[in-house]
């Protein structure tokens, strides 16, 4: 999901996604086929059993990708700028594996304002 208009992404149900349910990059280096966003929204949808990894839901869970990614590609490892503008992660109801670390639910860098609130997430 990457465009400079707005983006609001609300009211769906994700149901075993294998990978990310959202992903925010950007080419900063290579293609640049992808571009900054200015704003996304993600808010009321239901996420259940996703990001179990590569096709398989026997993948470790260090192994899985993050349910929610944020994170441009090709960026310097000194850098410490913003690249995106505001991204909102609001009143979603997330279901995942018990054994999954928070760190595992939300990954987010270079991004000027993320707001992570009011979200349920229920580990089974």
């Amino acid at each position: 999901c990457t465009t400079r208009k707005p983006v609001l992404i609300e009211n769906n149900l994700f149901y075993r996604v294998g990978g990310r349910v959202l992903s925010v990059e950007d080419d900063c280096q290579f293609w640049f086929e992808s571009g900054q966003t200015k704003k996304v929204v993600f808010r009321n949808n239901e996420v259940v059993g996703c990001g179990y990894g590569a096709g398989a839901k026997d993948t470790p869970v260090e192994k899985r990708p993050p349910l929610f990614f944020v994170e441009p590609k090709g960026v310097s490892p000194d850098y410490d700028g913003v690249i995106h503008g505001t991204v909102r992660i609001e009143h979603n109801r997330i279901e995942t594996e018990k054994d999954r670390p928070t760190a595992g639910i939300y990954s987010v860098k270079y991004t000027k304002k993320c707001v992570i609130k009011k979200n349920t997430v229920i580990r089974k």
